[in-house]
Protein backbone atom coordinates (compact mmCIF):
# COMPACT_ATOMS: atom_id res chain seq x y z
CA UNK A 1 0.00 0.00 0.00
CA UNK A 2 1.69 3.35 -1.08
CA UNK A 3 1.92 5.56 1.78
CA UNK A 4 -0.77 7.96 0.28
CA UNK A 5 -3.31 5.83 0.90
CA UNK A 6 -2.02 4.68 4.17
CA UNK A 7 -4.15 7.30 6.53
CA UNK A 8 -7.43 7.22 3.92
CA UNK A 9 -10.57 5.49 5.56
CA UNK A 10 -11.06 2.14 4.80
CA UNK A 11 -13.23 1.01 2.64
CA UNK A 12 -16.36 -0.19 5.40
CA UNK A 13 -15.58 3.10 7.43
CA UNK A 14 -16.15 5.29 4.06
CA UNK A 15 -19.56 3.49 3.82
CA UNK A 16 -20.67 3.89 7.46
CA UNK A 17 -19.87 7.85 6.98
CA UNK A 18 -21.87 7.36 3.66
CA UNK A 19 -24.81 5.80 5.10
CA UNK A 20 -24.91 8.46 7.99
CA UNK A 21 -24.65 10.91 6.04
CA UNK A 22 -27.57 9.90 3.38
CA UNK A 23 -29.42 9.02 6.73
CA UNK A 24 -29.41 12.79 8.40
CA UNK A 25 -30.10 14.12 4.64
CA UNK A 26 -33.02 12.26 4.26
CA UNK A 27 -34.07 13.32 7.55
CA UNK A 28 -33.73 17.04 6.50
CA UNK A 29 -35.87 16.37 3.76
CA UNK A 30 -38.44 14.60 5.47
CA UNK A 31 -38.57 17.76 8.47
CA UNK A 32 -37.99 20.33 5.16
CA UNK A 33 -41.77 18.10 3.99
CA UNK A 34 -43.62 18.05 7.12
CA UNK A 35 -41.44 15.64 9.46
CA UNK A 36 -42.46 16.10 12.60
CA UNK A 37 -45.61 18.64 12.29
CA UNK A 38 -48.66 17.96 14.69
CA UNK A 39 -49.78 14.72 14.67
CA UNK A 40 -53.04 14.81 12.74
CA UNK A 41 -53.59 11.45 15.36
CA UNK A 42 -54.21 13.35 18.10
CA UNK A 43 -57.13 15.15 16.92
CA UNK A 44 -60.41 12.84 17.30
CA UNK A 45 -63.80 13.75 16.65
CA UNK A 46 -65.07 15.67 19.36
CA UNK A 47 -61.77 17.14 20.55
CA UNK A 48 -61.89 20.90 21.03
CA UNK A 49 -58.81 23.43 21.18
CA UNK A 50 -57.55 26.73 18.77
CA UNK A 51 -54.88 26.26 16.50
CA UNK A 52 -51.28 27.68 16.83
CA UNK A 53 -49.01 28.39 14.10
CA UNK A 54 -46.35 25.55 14.27
CA UNK A 55 -42.81 26.16 13.57
CA UNK A 56 -40.98 26.98 10.49
CA UNK A 57 -42.03 23.88 7.95
CA UNK A 58 -44.68 22.69 10.51
CA UNK A 59 -48.46 22.28 10.44
CA UNK A 60 -50.66 24.27 12.52
CA UNK A 61 -50.84 22.55 16.08
CA UNK A 62 -54.06 22.02 17.96
CA UNK A 63 -53.80 23.13 21.48
CA UNK A 64 -56.34 20.79 23.23
CA UNK A 65 -58.89 22.53 25.49
CA UNK A 66 -62.25 21.55 26.92
CA UNK A 67 -64.80 22.18 24.79
CA UNK A 68 -66.80 24.04 27.67
CA UNK A 69 -63.07 26.28 27.82
CA UNK A 70 -63.52 30.12 27.16
CA UNK A 71 -60.43 29.38 24.63
CA UNK A 72 -62.21 26.28 22.41
CA UNK A 73 -62.64 27.78 19.16
CA UNK A 74 -62.60 24.73 17.43
CA UNK A 75 -64.19 21.41 17.46
CA UNK A 76 -62.87 18.41 15.56
CA UNK A 77 -65.81 16.79 13.73
CA UNK A 78 -63.93 14.35 10.91
CA UNK A 79 -60.25 12.99 11.98
CA UNK A 80 -57.59 12.85 9.25
CA UNK A 81 -58.57 11.15 5.98
CA UNK A 82 -57.44 11.32 2.37
CA UNK A 83 -60.67 13.01 1.46
CA UNK A 84 -60.45 17.09 1.49
CA UNK A 85 -63.15 18.46 3.87
CA UNK A 86 -66.70 20.22 2.52
CA UNK A 87 -65.64 23.17 4.68
CA UNK A 88 -62.63 23.59 3.49
CA UNK A 89 -62.47 26.73 5.08
CA UNK A 90 -62.08 25.31 8.66
CA UNK A 91 -60.07 21.96 7.87
CA UNK A 92 -56.61 21.09 9.42
CA UNK A 93 -54.06 20.21 6.27
CA UNK A 94 -50.92 18.55 6.72
CA UNK A 95 -48.23 20.86 5.12
CA UNK A 96 -45.16 20.18 3.06
CA UNK A 97 -46.30 16.55 1.95
CA UNK A 98 -46.93 15.31 -1.71
CA UNK A 99 -50.71 16.26 -2.52
CA UNK A 100 -51.42 12.51 -2.32
CA UNK A 101 -49.79 11.62 1.23
CA UNK A 102 -52.09 14.61 2.28
CA UNK A 103 -54.50 14.22 5.40
CA UNK A 104 -57.38 16.65 6.02
CA UNK A 105 -59.11 16.85 9.89
CA UNK A 106 -62.31 19.02 9.79
CA UNK A 107 -63.46 21.22 12.62
CA UNK A 108 -66.23 23.85 13.08
CA UNK A 109 -66.49 27.11 14.90
CA UNK A 110 -67.14 25.53 18.38
CA UNK A 111 -69.76 28.43 19.48
CA UNK A 112 -73.14 28.86 21.33
CA UNK A 113 -75.33 32.13 21.34
CA UNK A 114 -73.82 34.30 23.32
CA UNK A 115 -69.75 33.07 22.25
CA UNK A 116 -67.15 36.15 20.65
CA UNK A 117 -64.99 35.66 18.69
CA UNK A 118 -62.14 37.87 17.20
CA UNK A 119 -63.04 37.67 13.44
CA UNK A 120 -64.66 34.64 12.11
CA UNK A 121 -63.16 35.50 8.68
CA UNK A 122 -60.00 34.19 9.91
CA UNK A 123 -60.10 30.93 8.24
CA UNK A 124 -58.77 28.86 5.20
CA UNK A 125 -54.66 29.44 6.17
CA UNK A 126 -55.38 32.53 8.78
CA UNK A 127 -57.81 29.78 10.87
CA UNK A 128 -54.72 29.53 13.37
CA UNK A 129 -55.89 32.93 14.15
CA UNK A 130 -59.14 32.38 15.12
CA UNK A 131 -60.04 32.87 18.82
CA UNK A 132 -62.99 33.26 21.47
CA UNK A 133 -62.79 36.66 23.30
CA UNK A 134 -64.46 38.60 25.57
CA UNK A 135 -67.40 40.35 24.12
CA UNK A 136 -66.02 43.86 25.79
CA UNK A 137 -62.88 43.25 22.55
CA UNK A 138 -62.89 45.94 20.50
CA UNK A 139 -63.67 44.30 17.14
CA UNK A 140 -65.41 41.32 18.46
CA UNK A 141 -68.54 39.28 16.80
CA UNK A 142 -70.98 37.72 18.71
CA UNK A 143 -73.19 34.37 17.84
CA UNK A 144 -76.85 36.03 17.84
CA UNK A 145 -77.82 32.54 15.46
CA UNK A 146 -76.88 29.31 15.93
CA UNK A 147 -79.10 26.49 13.55
CA UNK A 148 -78.41 22.59 13.21
CA UNK A 149 -78.95 22.74 9.63
CA UNK A 150 -77.01 24.14 6.61
CA UNK A 151 -78.51 27.55 6.07
CA UNK A 152 -77.26 30.48 4.24
CA UNK A 153 -80.00 33.29 4.88
CA UNK A 154 -79.09 32.31 8.34
CA UNK A 155 -78.24 36.03 8.72
CA UNK A 156 -81.81 37.20 6.91
CA UNK A 157 -83.69 38.00 9.56
CA UNK A 158 -80.52 40.15 11.79
CA UNK A 159 -78.64 41.84 8.93
CA UNK A 160 -81.06 45.26 9.24
CA UNK A 161 -80.85 45.39 12.75
CA UNK A 162 -76.71 44.65 12.62
CA UNK A 163 -74.69 46.59 10.63
CA UNK A 164 -71.36 44.02 10.05
CA UNK A 165 -72.48 40.27 10.16
CA UNK A 166 -70.76 37.24 8.91
CA UNK A 167 -72.58 34.29 8.33
CA UNK A 168 -70.89 30.81 8.74
CA UNK A 169 -72.52 27.75 7.36
CA UNK A 170 -70.87 24.25 7.91
CA UNK A 171 -72.48 21.43 5.57
CA UNK A 172 -71.10 17.70 7.13
CA UNK A 173 -72.47 18.10 10.15
CA UNK A 174 -74.56 20.43 9.09
CA UNK A 175 -74.97 23.80 11.38
CA UNK A 176 -74.86 27.64 10.61
CA UNK A 177 -74.52 30.31 12.74
CA UNK A 178 -74.90 34.80 12.18
CA UNK A 179 -72.73 36.79 14.25
CA UNK A 180 -72.79 40.71 14.31
CA UNK A 181 -69.50 42.77 15.11
CA UNK A 182 -70.51 44.44 18.86
CA UNK A 183 -69.07 47.73 18.05
CA UNK A 184 -70.75 48.16 15.34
Amino acid sequence: MSRFFRNAPSRRSFRSHAAATVAVLACAAAAAAGCGQAKSETMKVGDCGYFTEGQKNRSWDLQHRACDDPEAALVVVRAAEKTECADFAYSWTSRGTKPKNRVFVCTHLNAQVGDCFNDPQNRVAHLYRLRKVSCTTPGAYQVNTRVDRDEYGVCAGTNAKHKQTVSIVHTQPPVSFCLHRVDA
